[in-house]
């Protein structure tokens, strides 16, 4: 337990101790009203042969641990849910050189928090149509429900509601972008173009934007056939390995950065 609510769960996938490569992907859910469970996953696998061990964090919110931990998260979006996966990670942090994230939807919000909360902590992030700015989201997505009950307002199907200042300054305090200019890791953003669940130009677009004008190392991928799941074979292989990519690229960047400072 992180002390914050309920008790979380949590799955922790090796690789071989001959392909070992010290490195922790913390691979966070959507949802988030999903679960990781122990069952077979492609890109897990994928990784887990490359060398990473692989961190499923089942946080508050998630599915499989009563009702009362899925309720929780209405208007603790960012908050207990961000705490839960940084729990999680700190308890076995120590055991690894570098300590990474991936996200999709949900996933890529919390990780876009993770690393605006938490900036000295995680070496690189790769996120995957992340919602990164609730006001926006509410405004454009096809499901903008999501955003009222998540952020613990209320939200009328039938008549939706002009949301008030105050609604708007609480769905602000609850979205990642407020924490942008204290990101510093290198972070891939990957946006499916026809995705309308998260519409990439309010989102991850504008995401990358606000990263590329603060100097944070950063690169974009779009996938312009691919919708929210980016399920499609040529599109998650190609995101899969531009996110292999992208680490071990960044990591050997920074190992051997510090390896030149400590020749002075």
């Amino acid at each position: 337990s992180s002390g914050i609510n309920a008790e979380y769960g949590g799955i922790l996938l090796k690789p071989g101790a001959d392909q070992d490569l010290k490195t922790l992907v913390v691979s966070i859910h959507g949802g988030p009203h999903v679960l990781n469970t122990t069952a077979f996953r492609p890109d897990h696998y994928l990784l887990s042969q490359l060398g990473y061990s692989v961190l499923m964090v089942n946080f508050t919110g998630s599915l499989g641990l009563g009702r009362e931990s899925v309720a929780a998260i209405s208007g603790q979006i960012g908050d207990v849910d961000v705490k839960d996966v940084h729990h999680a990670v700190e308890e076995i942090s120590g055991d690894y050189d570098h300590v990474v994230l991936m996200g999709s939807s949900h996933g890529g919000f919390l990780a876009a928090h993770l690393i605006g909360q938490y900036p000295e902590f995680y070496s690189a992030a790769s996120i995957r149509n992340p919602v990164v700015n609730l006001v926006t989201f509410a405004g454009v997505s096809d499901m903008p429900d999501w955003a009222y009950w998540t952020a613990g307002l209320p939200y009328d199907s039938y008549k939706p509601p002009v949301p008030t200042a105050s609604e708007l300054a609480v769905m602000m305090e609850k979205s990642p972008i407020r924490y942008v200019d204290k990101v510093t890791c290198p972070v891939l953003v990957i946006v499916g173009a026809k995705d309308l669940q998260v519409p990439p130009t309010s989102q991850g677009v504008t995401y990358y934007r606000y990263l590329k004008s603060r100097g944070v190392p950063c690169d974009m991928r779009v996938y312009p056939e691919d919708g929210h799941p980016l399920s499609g074979v040529p599109c998650r292989a190609d995101h899969l390995m531009q996110t292999h990519r992208w680490f071990l690229t960044h990591l050997f960047m920074k190992k051997k950065e510090e390896e030149e400072e400590g020749k002075f």
